[in-house]
């Protein structure tokens, strides 16, 4: 089981519902989020929602079975954590509707700590810089 391939691709609609799955059973053994704060129905439907408005959501995959999830998205400008941020940097970005956000991050207790977690950050890094390099502001 060690050397099985780590697939990561973006997912079909149809497949996202497996990324939830991932999330509430990561939050089952974890306990993060906390369950008595967002209960498994609250952070399901939470999850749904961040997928609807992502840019892409990421499955890793090991022999077809899926044991990771990843999205990344654009950061609304009224975003209420965010918009707390003191960093001159993040600020712009948010008033540009340029900031994009890595989230949605989970992997099947099973496979934690065999590059699940690094092959969806990488995934998603790529395609980060790729789309940030697609909006650079035009030159004066």
């Amino acid at each position: 089981m060690l050397n099985d391939e780590i697939v990561v691709s973006i997912a079909d609609e149809e497949r996202w519902s497996e990324g939830v799955d991932i999330i509430l059973e990561s939050q089952r053994v974890t306990r993060l989020p906390d369950p008595d704060t967002w209960s498994p129905e609250k952070l399901a439907v939470h999850t749904r929602e961040r997928q609807e408005s992502a840019m892409g959501v990421w499955l890793a995959t090991v022999n077809g079975e899926s044991v990771g999830h990843a999205l990344l998205r654009h950061v609304p400008p009224d975003h209420r954590d965010w918009s707390l941020v003191q960093d001159r940097t993040i600020t712009n970005a948010l008033s540009r509707g340029d900031l994009i956000e890595m989230g949605g991050l989970a992997v099947l207790p099973d496979w934690y700590r065999r590059g699940v977690a690094e092959a969806l950050v990488k995934a998603r890094v790529v395609t980060s810089a790729t789309f940030a390099t697609l909006r650079l502001p035009e030159s004066h």
